[in-house]
Formats: structure tokens, sequence, C-alpha cells
């Protein structure tokens, strides 16, 4: 029983047990750290996924919008081609082209004398319509991009304020003003169309 006599003996082996204890308790905190750095850098990475995944939708949602628009103006503009068109009917009148229908040339006649007299100006038939037909012309191939894209805004403008000067006409004519104002409702969504490509 002498080593109960002598207790001194048991401190070495207690302070050893001491400094193992405190090695694996450090062990495990280190550990725990790492685990949390990891659970965090995961959670930082999922994180990150979602806002790639968002923003590509975005981006997607983004392009689908624009060449839904795109494809907007494209068909008005089409459609808009008979209308830019009417401009060599135009010239064939200023160029008093004798086959054309007495009816044709009166309705243009007229439409020449209302603005005349609104303006308080005698402009000749073929200055009048010469510079309509190429209004219209010029302003046709504009929109279908013959000028570039800044004169594709400037010319659908042109088209607006001609329709509005259209639905006049047909006023003092004391025509049915749904073909004009049709017309300029047009122009106009293809301009806000044009503005949201």
């Amino acid at each position: 029983m002498a080593f109960l006599s002598e207790p001194s003996s048991w401190q070495p082996m207690a302070g050893s047990h001491h400094v193992h204890l405190e090695r694996a308790q450090a062990s495990v905190g280190n550990q725990l750290h790492q685990l949390r750095q990891s659970e965090a850098f995961r959670f930082a990475q999922r994180q990150q996924q979602q806002l790639s995944a968002l923003a590509v939708a975005a981006s997607s949602t983004t392009a689908a919008t624009n060449s839904t628009w795109h494809t907007i103006v494209s068909v008005i503009t089409w459609l808009w081609t008979p209308i830019g068109l009417m401009g060599i009917v135009h010239w064939l009148v200023a160029l008093r082209v004798s086959k054309l229908p007495k009816e044709l040339t009166d309705k243009f006649e007229k439409n020449r004398v209302n603005w005349c007299n609104l303006a308080g100006l005698d402009i000749s038939s073929p200055i009048f319509w010469g510079f309509f037909g190429t209004c219209k012309l010029s302003g046709l191939l504009a929109i279908h991009g013959v000028f570039g894209p800044q004169l594709d805004f400037v010319a659908n403008i042109c088209w607006i304020i001609m329709m509005l000067g259209a639905l006049y006409s047909h006023v003092m004519l004391k025509e049915p003003i749904l073909a004009p104002a049709a017309c300029l409702g047009l122009m106009v969504f293809r301009l806000y169309a044009l503005m949201s490509e």
C-alpha cells in the first residue's frame, strides 16, 4: 500500500491527463470551427448559385421581352407598308398622269385646296403631292431601317404627325375618321414598342 502513502506520485499522471484533455478539447474546438466555416462556405456558395440563377432568369426574361417588342415593331412596319407605298400614287397625281381615275384626282385636288386655304398659300399640285409622295416613300424606307435606327425613330414621329394631318383632312372633307384614327393609334403604339426594345 505504498502508493497510498505517496500521493505526490499521482501528480505527473494527473498533469499528463490534463494536457491530453486540453489538447482533445482544442482539437474538437478546431474541428467545430472548421465545420462551421465549411457550413458557412457551403451556405454562401448556395446563395451565390441562387443569385446567379436569378440573374440568368432575369436576363432571359429581359431578352424575351425585348424580342417581343421587336416582333411587334416588325409586324406593324409590314402592316404599314401599303400605306407608305401610297406615296407612289401621290407622285402619279403630282406628275398629272392622265390615266388616273377622275374620282381619285378630284379627291386629291379637293384635299390640296383645303390645306392651301388653311395655310393661306396656293401650292401647285405637282409640288404639293410630290412633297407628300416623297415623305411617304422615304418614311417607309426609314421605318424599314434603311437609314438606321435613329431615323427609324424620327420617321415614326413624322408618320404620327402625318396621320394627325390625315385625320384633320377627313374631318375637313367630312369623311369617316375611323381609318386615319386607327392608323394614328398603330403608329403611336409602334413608337412605344420601339422605345421599349
